[in-house]
């Protein structure tokens, strides 16, 4: 799930299957950032949200450089407040901002993919 910055096909017993691996990364993972704990031996707080914007539009940057995928990972308890969804906005927009861009569903991106190979 994390070994590529591009989707591919599975492999099953040695032969390529038709399902798409959409990968992710821990750097896009709202709760990477937001998720936190006072016990120990790790302790860890919540980052402020302008930090995670510059980390992620800097991230998606590379990215987009490289014509990979972006996939990011949005839970409700964590980026469901009002600071965070105003984030997630801002992302958005900046990354609408770059010519080409495609925001689409997972679905739609290993659709894409598989029509690709054919």
């Amino acid at each position: 799930m994390m070994d590529n910055d591009y989707p591919y096909f599975w492999t099953y017993q040695g032969k390529p299957s038709k399902i798409v691996e959409l990968p992710i990364q821990w750097i896009w993972d709202d709760s990477s950032y937001f998720f936190f704990t006072l016990s120990e031996p790790v302790r860890r707080g919540i980052s402020v949200c302008s930090t995670v914007y510059q980390i992620w539009t800097e991230e998606f940057d590379g990215i987009y450089e490289n014509e990979a995928l972006f996939s990011p990972l949005f839970h409700p308890q964590f980026s469901g407040r009002f600071s965070r969804i105003k984030l997630i906005d801002n992302l958005l927009t900046y990354m609408k901002g770059r010519k080409g861009t495609w925001i689409t569903t997972g679905e739609e991106i290993a659709r894409f993919w598989q029509s690709k190979q054919t």
